[in-house]
């Protein structure tokens, strides 16, 4: 039988998109997924209804209301695309707290945070779009993963 794994990284990443980074404040509320399936660790956007969300792209996408997270409701659904909340489903949306996402350019501890014209995380300013209350708790390079504190209103 051939080996399932012949090496081992030095250390464990320290987490993965969506992934609740630790045991401080936090507010998550559920969300209903609207137009599209939405990955985990992304910013969400409000839906066109009450209750539901969307991601960066989609049309009619309101207000930033937070970052979807990795919940207890996520369940394995054939033919769904892997670490999403598939359309219809409940979405974990953290509105306070810290947790890991992937960014688009190196950030630093206490730096803004504002999200590109993709619906990406990045720390670079210009032409973007800030969400208050937000900054980077680590620091990562460009496609690493980092830890946010956010807090919606």
């Amino acid at each position: 039988m051939p080996a399932i794994q012949t090496s081992y990284p030095d250390v464990m990443a320290a987490g993965v998109p969506g992934l609740v980074a630790d045991a401080s404040k936090s507010r998550v509320t559920s969300y209903v997924a609207e137009a599209s399936p939405v990955p985990f660790g992304v910013p969400v956007f409000q839906g066109t209804k009450d209750n539901t969300c969307v991601i960066a792209g989609t049309a009619n996408a309101g207000t930033f209301i937070g970052v979807s997270v990795i919940g207890k409701e996520v369940r394995p659904i054939i033919n769904e695309a892997v670490d999403t909340y598939p359309v219809g489903a409940p979405v974990a949306v953290m509105e306070e707290g810290h947790v890991w996402v992937t960014v688009t350019s190196a950030v630093t501890p206490r730096a803004g945070v504002y999200i590109d014209a993709s619906g990406n995380f990045t720390g670079t300013e210009t032409g973007n779009t800030a969400l208050p209350e937000t900054v980077f708790l680590t620091t990562a390079a460009a496609g690493g993963i980092a830890r946010i504190g956010v807090r919606v209103a």
